[in-house]
């Protein structure tokens, strides 16, 4: 099942009631969230759920206000088992917060691919990325266009390459 909910004005308060659902359902497998108005108080309720969901497979999550709720997401990838793609463009998490995700993308086992570009992440950001790319034996695409990245990122990432088996368009 999908539900398609992007560009509406749904905030903190809608995303916690969608997250309520979420920790009951398991036959909704994609749901669109894209340009909501979402803070960090909403995106807490959403990982609180994703955590015990195991239905979704697709989160799209781009261009809302949740750059402050990147550890509550990395919680949630840590333990979900469900999550295939997981859309975060737009969001502006920086490297802090992209330390956060890709600390729990050396331990995610479902995740393939992952939007993230528009982040203004950095060569920081890149080398976090870089380091969970190492570990992570699931990744197949990764998605970092607009992102900042310089020369010093791009040499981490083509480091991170030389052992990954996993990842297949970059």
């Amino acid at each position: 099942a999908i539900l398609n909910l992007w560009s509406n004005i749904i905030g903190d308060e809608g995303a916690m009631f969608l997250a309520d659902a979420l920790r009951e359902n398991s036959s909704l497998t994609n749901l669109n969230l894209e340009n909501n108005l979402i803070g960090n108080v909403g995106v807490k309720c959403l990982a609180d759920a994703l955590e015990r969901n195991t239905g979704l497979t697709c989160l799209y999550l781009k261009l809302n206000r949740i750059a402050g709720g990147a550890m509550f997401l990395a919680n949630a990838l840590k333990v979900n088992e469900s999550l295939d793609y997981l859309g975060l463009e737009g969001n502006r998490f920086g490297p802090k917060g992209t330390k956060f995700l890709a600390d729990a993308l050396k331990v995610n086992t479902s995740l393939t691919r992952l939007a993230f570009s528009s982040n203004d992440i950095g060569d920081k950001g890149a080398r976090c990325l870089a380091d969970s790319l190492k570990e992570n034996t699931i990744l197949a695409v990764l998605d970092l266009q607009g992102n900042g990245i310089g020369h010093e990122g791009a040499k981490s990432l083509a480091d991170a390459l030389k052992v990954n088996t996993s990842l297949t368009i970059l």
